[in-house]
């Protein structure tokens, strides 16, 4: 009986971790890029709002 108890209570703890560690590692693949971080091209705000840079173009 005891053998049993914890071959299940084994199972159990194996498939709780196996799963916890499964969900934290798709969270962190979903949240790549999600910082904001620098612009794909850093002269854009200076062409939208800019006056003078836009006349030297």
């Amino acid at each position: 009986m005891k053998k049993i108890y914890l071959t299940i209570l084994g199972i159990s703890l194996i498939s709780i971790l196996s799963l916890g560690l499964n969900d934290s590692f798709k969270n962190q693949a979903i949240n790549v890029g999600d910082g904001g971080g620098a612009p794909a091209r850093p002269d854009y705000f200076l062409q939208t709002h800019n006056n003078s840079y836009n006349s030297n173009l």
